[in-house]
């Protein structure tokens, strides 16, 4: 099957901006080496649903360890990331656009140390401590073992957590993609530009309150009172509180790119203070009339666009390993559950509410 962080698709009018992805890109210096992985018939402790409906469908069971090709990496998962495309894939949302083969293992992004490597493999060796995400077609993360291609693996820094480590892949590619791929802008010229992020207390809104500082935007960040304090941690020059203020009174002068991180209702209200000509990138919803009513598509308006899931550019990874490396992208980690609590911390993610990001421990 093929794993992407879906929504259901925007219409065919919708329009995207290619984005000009000029950072330098980050590679691993880790020695070439070869290990050996362990032959078919290898088993592994794995949490998998063996049909769709609610968290009690997950189950943690054995499962056989998956094998490394030539060009591949086993790593040894000590965390997990918990997105929402975990539950509403498990809930079978998107199961007539992204089918699963049951059973079925959840999970995108992880972080770990590197179990074996295939005869082709010259970026990493045996012991690395990695972070990174799984291919489209590979087995997710809730279990011991997973492999990766090696692209989609980054060292991670000695002084950084694997519970931190994992919940970054997924929430920076998604909030880069939104706003260079998507929403148009350019990293290397983007100096001076206003970004709204409504939800920037999740995962993708910290990490694109960062991306966007990084590149030297003026933020503002939308979330409670309770996260006003984060929020600005992280960097965001203007923090509000949805409760106490209305968004499209709060933000003056519009903003050249709204990221949307909630729902229809906060879409709507992002759109408003988008400037003529702006982009408002929406997470969770397709922004169109009626509910949008500013997303009409007209010369000159408003351009709005639905994120249909994080995959990234060729290169993108690097370029986020990079700040990571660099000390310039960090995650907050809201709550660590064992992987025996993989339905509990699920049902934690659709409740909303947790700032940052939801990490399974695996042992």
């Amino acid at each position: 099957m093929s794993r992407s962080i879906l929504t259901t698709p925007s219409p065919s009018r919708r329009l995207v901006l290619a984005a000009a992805l000029l950072f330098p890109v980050w590679t691993s210096s880790a020695p070439a080496a070869e290990s050996a992985a362990p032959g078919a018939g290898a088993t592994m402790t794995a949490v998998r649903f063996h049909d769709y409906g609610d968290a009690t469908q997950l189950r943690l069971e054995q499962a056989p360890r998956p094998v490394p090709t030539s060009t591949q990496v086993l790593v040894r998962v000590r965390a997990a990331s918990v997105n929402p495309y975990d539950w509403k894939f498990r809930e079978g949302r998107l199961r007539a656009f992204v089918p699963a083969k049951l059973p079925f293992t959840p999970g995108v992004d992880f972080a770990g140390v590197v179990d074996a490597v295939g005869a082709g493999v010259t970026a990493w060796r045996k012991g690395d401590e990695v972070y990174g995400f799984v291919g489209p077609d590979a087995t997710g993360p809730y279990a011991q073992y997973v492999v990766a291609e090696p692209p989609n693996l980054a060292r991670k820094p000695a002084a950084m957590s694997f519970e931190e480590a994992a919940g970054i892949p997924v929430a920076a590619l998604t909030a880069w993609k939104a706003m260079f791929d998507l929403g148009g802008l350019d990293p290397a010229k983007a100096q001076g530009r206003r970004v709204l992020v409504n939800g920037a207390s999740g995962g993708v809104g910290l990490a694109a309150i960062q991306i966007a500082k990084n590149a030297g935007m003026h933020v503002t960040a939308v979330a409670s009172a309770r996260n006003q304090a984060l929020m600005r941690g992280y960097g965001a020059d203007v923090t509000i509180d949805y409760r106490a203020q209305k968004v499209e009174t709060a933000v003056k002068p519009p903003v050249d790119l709204a990221l949307d991180a909630v729902d229809l209702a906060t879409a709507a209200a992002s759109a408003r203070v988008v400037k003529p000509g702006g982009v408002l990138i929406a997470m969770n919803v397709t922004p169109r009339p009626p509910e949008v009513p500013a997303c009409t598509a007209r010369d000159g308006g408003l351009r709005c666009q639905q994120l249909p899931n994080f995959r990234p550019a060729a290169g993108t990874f690097a370029q986020v390993a990079r700040l990571v490396a660099e000390g310039r992208l960090r995650m907050t980690v809201g709550a660590v559950l064992p992987l025996a609590d993989a339905a509990k911390a699920q049902d934690l993610s659709k409740q909303g509410g947790t700032p940052g990001k939801i990490i399974l421990r695996v042992d």
